[in-house]
């Protein structure tokens, strides 16, 4: 079901960044997949409640679709690389993510008794090895050339995935890429360009029709790429998007409320406490206190 085999891996040139002391950030999966390279000088991984993860060595960050790490410099800045990149098979990890086992009462049971067992995907990290500090410098050294266009890198995307199986055990390579999944070549990137803040679950299958799919396809297709219903991947990364905006943003939450279709400030403030965990300023407030 290849949409498009014949792509370059990369979706934007590399991001070379600094993340200044004390300051905080968060890192992606808007579009494509992401490698973070975060070096040495110690961060913190911050969970949703703002508590930390003290990391002292230099980390590579694996950030599937749809998913996201905030990161605070702790004493020093903090040198960072982002790397946007798309599925492709020439990069298979050789392990694919466990596909939901979506299970029926009977044959006839209707789409809505299709039970699934949650394993939702979330981002891996490693500490960066010796080869790769190496391949990092030559990378860094050539997205300098900011003419250069995507494809130059695609030997560079190579090189990052063959150092991966190679510098580091079979268990901690599947471990980090357990959720790279490329069997539906361009499905995930093809959804996640169509994703906007209003987004509704009818829009999901319109875009299955583009792409040739009637509704009981593309649902099997996204559960296999997603593990998750339409719907419910659909209300996480409405969760995910307006929670970015509530750490760097000042939007009011009017506006916010508007932007992402609520009838009301209080539907509003109801999603947020059923999936945030906590009311839109109680989660404003937290997260600025953590970056003083």
């Amino acid at each position: 079901m290849a949409i498009n085999p014949e792509v370059v891996y990369l979706l934007k040139q590399p991001e070379l960044s600094i993340l200044r002391r004390n300051c905080t950030d968060i890192y992606g999966g808007d579009s494509g997949y992401i490698m973070l390279f975060v070096g040495a000088g110690g961060h913190l991984l911050l969970d949703k409640a703002g508590k930390g993860e003290a990391i002292s060595d230099a980390q590579m960050y694996f950030i599937p679709h749809g998913t996201f790490v905030s990161i605070k410099a702790m004493d020093n800045d903090l040198d960072i690389l982002v790397i946007h990149f798309r599925a492709h098979t020439s990069l298979c990890s050789g392990l694919c993510p466990s596909i939901f086992k979506a299970t029926k009462a009977t044959k006839q049971a209707s789409d809505s008794k299709i039970r699934l067992k949650k394993v939702k995907a979330h981002p891996t990290f490693l500490a960066i090895s010796s080869g790769i500090d190496i391949w990092l410098k030559s990378i860094i050294h050539l997205s300098t050339y900011t003419t250069l266009p995507l494809s130059s890198y695609d030997n560079k995307v190579d090189e990052l995935f063959r150092l991966i199986k190679l510098d580091y055990s079979p268990e901690e390579a599947n471990l980090f890429l357990r959720y790279y999944h490329c069997q539906i070549v361009g499905f995930r990137e093809r959804i996640m360009k169509n994703l906007n803040a209003k987004m509704e679950v009818s829009d999901l299958y319109q875009i299955g029709e583009e792409m040739g799919l009637n509704e009981a396809t593309f649902k099997r297709a996204f559960i296999g790429e997603f593990e998750q219903s339409p719907r419910e991947w659909l209300t996480e990364q409405r969760g995910r998007m307006i929670y970015k905006e509530l750490a760097l943003t000042d939007k009011p939450f009017k506006v916010l409320s508007e932007d992402y279709g609520f009838c009301s400030l209080s539907h509003f403030g109801v999603f947020c406490k059923i999936n945030l965990g906590d009311s839109p300023r109680n989660i404003r407030e937290r997260i600025q206190d953590s970056s003083k």
